[in-house]
């Protein structure tokens, strides 16, 4: 949890850098985001445990999917320490452990589900799914997935690419959400310190105080129309 937390927030970094640029590679924003919300639902995943058994045999069918496509190829892997790692024997090992500790056997590790798992539990929905198959059609560079950022004259000769303010403040309000939900569950995890949730918190109403002169210049009538 502790390196799939660092990728997201490494990612959101990177996401964040490119909004501030003077131009906005619309492109780019969706890959980082669908990178930083498959580092979330993996902490989600875990954290969406049923007890102490079942979070073991979700860490280790995680650690060993992992290895799925390594062993596969045969590619050559390193601890950081520069050990060579023999991704065969390794899941193995962690066959053997689920064996050993009783577990049932390896369960299938998919990411779309992950992913949905997490932003439908977060924004009590069921569009997770959809949202994270529009993220990857952008991130592959479907024509489908590009249309919304095309840019074109009144010809329709197409000069390039632009991201709408409206789709990056959706963006925005998806990793906000699924960072917030996946950082309270795991702040509840450690004990729930009343600290690390005022950090939360926190950080949470100043990226809201950041956002909402943005969705307020696109949506202008935003606020009237949730009071009626």
């Amino acid at each position: 949890m502790q390196y799939a937390n660092m990728s997201a927030l490494d990612h959101v970094r990177g996401f964040v850098a490119l909004v501030r640029t003077p131009t906005v590679h619309s492109t780019a924003l969706a890959t980082i985001a669908r990178g930083a919300h498959e580092s979330l639902a993996r902490t989600w995943h875990l954290l969406s445990h049923s007890g102490d058994k079942d979070f073991i045999y979700r860490t280790i069918c995680l650690l060993r999917s992992d290895l799925r496509y390594s062993a596969l190829l045969n590619g050559a892997l390193r601890t950081r320490d520069g050990d060579a790692v023999d991704p065969t024997a390794k899941r193995a090992f962690y066959a053997a452990e689920l064996t050993r500790l009783g577990l049932p056997a390896q369960a299938r590790m998919d990411m779309s589900t992950m992913v949905a798992a997490m932003l439908d539990a977060e924004f009590s929905g069921d569009g997770g799914r959809e949202y994270y198959s529009d993220l990857s059609s952008i991130a592959h560079a479907q024509r489908l997935g590009l249309n919304t950022f095309v840019l074109a004259d009144d010809e329709g000769k197409i000069s390039g690419l632009s991201a709408p303010r409206a789709v990056v403040v959706e963006l925005a309000v998806h990793l906000i959400g699924a960072i917030y939900g996946t950082g309270r569950q795991f702040i509840a995890f450690y004990g729930d310190q009343t600290r690390h949730v005022e950090h939360m918190e926190t950080a949470l109403q100043r990226s809201l105080r950041a956002i909402d002169p943005i969705t307020k210049s696109i949506w202008p009538g935003r606020d009237e129309a949730s009071t009626a």
